[in-house]
């Protein structure tokens, strides 16, 4: 494996049911832990670094907030310390992703992270919703994750490479390998977005996974490269501009 780069990676799921007295409402969903589980064994395998992995009542919202939006965030020490993070379960439509914790609240805001500023470069998000078609999918990639990359004082537009996730309702029991199938053609070297494209799609029926990548860039033709080129061999690459979102999808 000639392109193969080793990273460090972090996982985290939620797979168990709704927290009594919460906000957030969620059904037990014990195939975000299948995904879970081989994402972890098949980036052991490869030999990627894991820094860490946590689920359920251990996986908590001040992982993914900053702390310069929010005062208990911890994202610097968990989520943008690592290179690829993997969060498998619920999300709300354009809001958070939901957690089956209520460590200082169940739901990890969108609006409260600021994604890649420190070593995070690209962020799997399988769950429902990052993404909708209200009134359009560009119109809410923009609404959705213009402030999440839009960098911090220090590092105005930084952001990460790549977030990959999906458009409108997932269903996670359809095809629970995708992830590691994703593991291991991004570590034998193809582009994340692509990748994450060809592994995630799925059809059952009526219900299809619609998976999407958004990069970031400096301007429209360096995010597009990105979004087509991006791989693990960019790791110490920096957090990277982020005045261009380019993005593409499945259905």
């Amino acid at each position: 494996m000639a392109d193969f780069t080793r990273v460090e990676f972090a996982v985290e799921w939620n797979s168990a049911a709704v927290v009594p007295g919460t906000v957030c409402g969620f059904r037990a969903l014990p195939a975000a832990w299948s995904v879970a589980a081989a994402v972890i064994n098949t980036a052991r395998n490869f030999g990627h670094i894991e820094k860490f992995v946590w689920g359920n009542a251990d996986a908590w919202a001040t992982d993914y907030e900053h702390p310069a939006v929010v005062s208990t965030g911890d994202s610097l020490n968990m989520v943008d310390n690592t290179h690829l993070m993997y969060v498998s379960g619920h999300g709300a439509a354009e809001t958070a992703v939901s957690l089956a914790s209520n460590h200082f609240g169940c739901r990890a805001f969108y609006r409260n992270m600021r994604l890649g500023v420190r070593r995070l470069r690209w962020l799997v998000l399988d769950l429902c919703d990052a993404v909708t078609e209200n009134p359009d999918v560009g119109t809410s990639v923009m609404r959705t994750w213009d402030t999440p990359t839009s960098g911090v004082a220090g590092q105005p537009r930084r952001a990460l490479h790549v977030l990959c996730a999906f458009i409108g309702t997932e269903f996670p029991g359809i095809d629970t390998n995708r992830g590691a199938e994703f593991l291991t053609a991004v570590s034998r070297g193809t582009p994340v977005g692509t990748a994450w494209l060809d592994a995630a799609f799925a059809r059952s029926g009526s219900n299809t996974n619609r998976p999407i990548a958004i990069a970031c860039g400096r301007d429209g033709p360096d995010s597009r490269f990105r979004r087509d080129h991006g791989k693990l061999s960019d790791r110490d690459a920096g957090p990277v501009p982020s005045n261009h979102l380019a993005w593409k999808w499945r259905s």
